[in-house]
């Protein structure tokens, strides 16, 4: 499978909405032009939030509380929990058609795949971290510690693997400020296992295990060469060459209207689109 790598972004408080919404494009259209397409981003500090999250019988309390620890929240629109992003953190993307990739199984393994060569020097193995944040069954671990967690999106005929992948930072820290969230957001009042039990202790980075920097244009760099990708495209021709600005608007304001009780309730599109300027 060939791949075109798509600009590396950085995304602030104007387009924290943006990935979300762009994300489903590139799956959509990867199934219409049977195209895969790597996606690689970061942002300021973040809590990315799940649709689950939200049956805490405190969760804006949660919410507030991360706010007030610096970190901007966002509910995304796909099943799951609460994970962490800032700039210690990579969020990779791989987009690719549907075709012979019929199960959830098969498609979480296109990513595993590409994490173990890029990385064979580590045991990377797939079992669920329980203590970990976002605990699942596709969790990417190395000695029972988790550097990575994987979603999917499937878009007509389309799929997106999203992996967060650990490179540096204190991550004991991100591990303590979800624990705090959880307990804040009223954890004790629900029943066991609907909710993680975090143990900050339970995940590490890539840098940590290694005892090596890592920067992250180095491993973009890496997962590039691994995927063997020859050609490049911004984000902006993408969206102008496949004629999806209306579609990116409507999918963006369908963010909006999720994330509307939280602080991006003020965010105009103009500024979303400045992006793509």
């Amino acid at each position: 499978m060939e791949y075109i790598q798509l600009s590396h972004n950085h995304y602030t408080k104007e387009t924290l909405l943006l990935p979300f919404a762009f994300t489903d494009l590139v799956a959509k259209i990867s199934g219409e032009t049977k195209q895969a397409y790597l996606h690689t981003w970061q942002t300021d500090p973040l809590v990315i939030l799940g649709m689950r999250d939200q049956q805490l019988p405190q969760f804006f309390e949660g919410a507030k509380y991360l706010n007030q620890q610096g970190y901007l929240t966002v509910i995304r629109n796909a099943g799951g929990l609460a994970v962490l992003s800032d700039p210690g953190i990579l969020n990779v993307t791989l987009a690719f058609p549907k075709d012979g990739i019929d199960s959830i199984d098969a498609a979480y393994d296109v990513m595993l795949a590409l994490t173990q060569k890029a990385y064979p020097n580590v045991k990377v193995e797939t079992k669920e971290i329980v203590d970990s944040y976002c605990p699942g069954k596709y969790d990417l671990s190395v000695n029972g510690q988790k550097i990575a967690g994987i979603a999917q999106r499937r878009v007509n005929q389309g799929i997106a693997v999203m992996m967060y992948l650990g490179l540096n930072g204190d991550q004991l820290k991100r591990g303590q400020l979800i624990q705090n969230f959880y307990e804040i957001a009223g954890i004790a009042k629900v029943p066991e296992k609907e909710f993680p039990q975090v143990r900050p202790a339970s995940m590490t980075t890539l840098e940590a295990l290694n005892q090596t920097p890592y920067t992250t244009q180095e491993v973009i760099n890496h997962l590039k060469e691994t995927l063997h990708i020859q050609q490049e495209m911004h984000d902006g021709a993408f969206i102008a060459n496949f004629g999806l600005t209306d579609e990116l608007n409507q999918r963006f304001q369908s963010m909006r209207t999720r994330n509307q009780k939280l602080q991006y309730s003020g965010i105009k599109s103009r500024n979303f689109f400045n992006k793509f300027s």
